[in-house]
């Protein structure tokens, strides 16, 4: 799990970084001002700057009274004195296009990763986690259940809750033939966590197993 978070991590980075980098570049290339890509203080929002200077149409500077002009235009706008219109060349404009709007989508999804693959672990180190797998793997209903082979399932949503001495997690499940969810609740007294609910629903035929009876 640590390399999908890593992975994340790098993806987050170069789709951050490429259209930042990208950005400044073009925008120097284009003669536009720069300020776009202040966009890419948040990594959310790289690409909204870098688009922006991509549809932008290319400056230059009048050579009169040296305001920034479009590029093929033949009267300034500030001094309306004429100049020699020049060539726009736009061959890479669809590429940068394409790419600002890519890296968007691609930021959001790898920080949902991480976000989420975070939040497994966290919850794997803590004790109603433990106890309820331990109490999974010696219980002959629970290793039968979801036609057995039961795992943790990422994708059916997990959620978990430490809030003083009381500890909730619910957390999707995989077997063989089903998928499923565990939901478990635990408190602590005198330093000793006890096992409130374990119940394992079944979502093909919303049969329950409750295991949270079975405390020492």
């Amino acid at each position: 799990m640590t390399q999908y978070i890593g992975l994340a991590l790098l993806a987050t980075l170069f789709f951050w970084i490429l259209p930042l980098v990208l950005g400044l570049r073009l925008a120097k290339k284009k003669g536009i001002t720069r300020k776009w890509m202040l966009f890419a203080i948040h990594p959310f929002l790289a690409w909204i700057g870098y688009l922006v200077i991509a549809v932008s149409k290319a400056k230059r500077e009048c050579p009169h009274c040296y305001a920034k002009i479009n590029v093929q235009s033949e009267v300034c706008h500030i001094c309306m004195r004429e100049s020699a219109p020049q060539k726009e060349e736009d061959r890479h404009r669809n590429l940068h296009i394409g790419l600002a709007i890519t890296s968007g989508p691609v930021v959001l999804v790898a920080l949902f990763g991480i976000m989420m693959f975070q939040g497994l672990t966290m919850f794997k180190d803590s004790w109603v986690y433990e106890e309820a797998w331990k109490r999974m793997e010696s219980s002959p209903q629970a290793q039968g259940f979801l036609g057995g082979n039961v795992k943790s399932n990422p994708l059916g949503g997990s959620q978990f809750s430490q809030s003083g001495n009381k500890m909730r997690l619910s957390m999707g499940l995989q077997g063989d033939s089903a998928e499923g969810k565990l939901i478990a609740a635990a408190h602590r007294s005198l330093e000793t966590w006890y096992m409130d609910t374990l119940y394992l629903i079944d979502y093909s035929n919303l049969d329950t197993l409750d295991l949270s009876d079975e405390q020492e």
